[in-house]
């Protein structure tokens, strides 16, 4: 079964002010493999520990918010499908900036 609430990675990106490396070859299974990696293209690091460390408390968080919908007895979408309702991204400080769908 799938999750209600989840955090789905779909790309890295150098936070690098002149860098404008960016791969969606990453996903919640490999993103922890770029902690502390040097970006290919400038060399700065691709996944700082304050990053790592954000990322895992929002993993985390959105599994304790689907086993607590899970709980109340939502364990299903009402359609069927997970909805994108929002986007992060992170800025190499451990800082997320979110951004609702309108």
């Amino acid at each position: 079964m799938s999750k209600l609430v989840a955090v789905k990675v779909t790309y890295m990106q150098c936070d690098a002010k002149d860098c404008d490396y960016i791969t969606h070859d990453v996903n919640n299974d490999t993103v922890f493999d770029y902690r502390n990696k040097p970006c290919p293209k400038c060399g700065e690091n691709l996944l700082t520990d304050a990053d790592w460390e954000a990322l895992a408390g929002h993993l985390k968080a959105a599994d304790m918010m689907s086993d607590f919908l899970k709980g109340c007895g939502i364990e299903n979408s009402p359609s069927g499908k997970m909805v994108e309702f929002a986007r992060g991204e992170m800025d190499g400080k451990g800082n997320t900036i979110i951004k609702f769908k309108d």
